[in-house]
């Protein structure tokens, strides 16, 4: 039996039922209840993904010392602007100041000695030019006494010859022969002096020392100077060694001193400040907390069943009623899994110029576009009330009785449902049902 059917029957069953029995009892008053009626209409409906979530930030950064020290100064509070790189505050570096000293010093010590080490290879290097022409000269002498003691030896035979015949008296023969000893005796010296003069310059000392002797003589020199100053460049690449951990030293103090300023390293607001002037900094515990204001994200969770509506990319409108806001942002991410306990997953809409009274942490209303728009029947969210067992549905009225009739609907937004079966256009429904409405009472309709 329909709606109208239901109505007509009750009543007709109305005066019957008063006529049976005895004696009629006195008439009592009967009080109809008076409910006010809303008709269901055609309206514009776009699908809609409503949901609560938080304002929160993009960039974050917690800001620790790298070393500990005592803070000598503080050059940033609460809510401050901070650009990336400026300081916050200053850790005491007196000892590392000392520390810088003393590297200096020693970076200047093996400076030092590197200079000298190299003027040391310079002259080496020209001292073994130097045994290079002496041997040369040495070679020159040698070759002359050579010819010389030849000379002498052809003299002392003709003197022999000319004493032999009787020409010449014996002290001739025997000066002839004292000059030709003598430059023999000078010849072996001049040999001797050459082969001191080649040690270290030979062949041989080449191959030791793992070098192919060169045929150019340019060549060979070059390889001479290099395999006799081999100690003497050691010596220079000791000392440019040092220099080198000295600068070294030099550029970690230079670091530790500038660690103990502590910088931001992201631009934005200090949103908090942990510390005074006089505490002791450790690695272990931020300082400040300082985040990028400039670009912020809406969270949300978002149940299993509406995450397959939504996806990156899509618009979202973000409302912010504790100061009356709307934004346009874009969902950026879906999370990939699920809440065990709530089975959903969080979304982060992007805010990319955020208003600036949006601070993090505020409540936030969220509202996505998940289809496009279309004509359907609709009623308020008050009209719909959802029973024990699950089961919406709405009170018709129909010539003053109202019936209890099961819908299926969808939230709209603001106020209103749309309705996918149960109501038809013009139909008249209880604006706001109370807890004492059934299924057939009689009732006075307003609108």
């Amino acid at each position: 039996m329909n709606r109208r059917a239901r109505a007509f029957a009750a009543l007709a069953l109305s005066p019957l039922l008063s006529g049976c029995g005895g004696d009629p009892e006195p008439p009592v008053a009967a009080t109809v209840p008076v409910v006010r009626t809303v008709a269901v209409r055609t309206e514009t409906f776009t699908p809609l993904f409503e949901s609560f979530g938080s304002i929160s930030f993009l960039h974050k950064a917690d800001i620790r010392p790298m070393a500990e020290g005592e803070i000598v100064t503080l050059l940033a509070e609460e809510a401050d602007q901070v650009s990336r790189e400026r300081p916050l505050a200053r850790l005491d570096d007196a000892q590392l100041q000392i520390r810088l000293l003393q590297a200096h010093a020693d970076l200047d010590s093996a400076e030092a000695s590197l200079t000298l080490a190299r003027g040391q290879l310079a002259e080496g290097e020209r001292q073994i030019e130097a045994r290079l022409l002496a041997v040369e000269n040495a070679r020159l002498d040698l070759s002359e006494r050579e010819r010389s003691v030849g000379r002498l030896q052809s003299d002392y035979q003709d003197t022999l010859r000319l004493y032999e015949a009787g020409g010449v008296p014996e002290d001739d023969l025997e000066e002839a022969e004292n000059r030709l000893v003598t430059a023999q005796v000078a010849l072996e010296r001049a040999k001797n002096e050459l082969a001191l003069r080649l040690i270290g310059l030979r062949d041989v000392d080449m191959r030791r020392a793992r070098i192919v002797p060169p045929v150019d003589p340019a060549a060979r020199s070059a390889a001479l100077v290099e395999l006799n100053t081999a100690t003497l460049r050691a010596q220079v690449e000791v000392a440019q060694a040092a220099v080198s951990v000295a600068e070294a030293e030099v550029i970690r103090v230079e670091q530790l001193i500038e660690e103990m300023v502590i910088r931001s390293p992201i631009s934005g607001v200090v949103a908090s400040r942990y510390v005074e002037v006089g505490e002791r900094a450790t690695p272990e515990a931020p300082l400040f907390t300082v985040i990028d204001a400039s670009r912020v994200y809406a969270d949300v969770q978002v149940s299993e069943t509406e995450l397959g509506t939504l996806s990156p990319g899509q618009s979202a409108r973000v409302v912010v009623d504790s100061i009356g806001i709307e934004q346009v942002g874009e969902i950026v991410r879906i999370s990939p899994i699920l809440s065990a306990q709530t089975r959903s997953g969080r979304v982060r809409i992007l805010i990319p110029e955020p208003d600036a009274r949006l601070r993090p942490g505020m409540f936030a209303t969220v509202r996505v576009e998940t289809g496009e728009p279309r004509s359907v029947l609709a009623i308020d969210d008050s009209a719909i009330v959802e029973l024990d067992d699950g089961t919406t549905v709405v009170f018709v009225v129909e010539n003053g009785v109202v019936f209890q009739t099961p819908i299926e609907s969808t939230h709209m937004g603001n106020g209103r449902a749309a309705i996918n079966g149960g109501l038809s256009r013009g139909e008249r429904v209880v604006a706001v049902p109370h807890s004492a409405l059934r299924d057939g009472m009689r009732v006075e309709a307003v609108q």
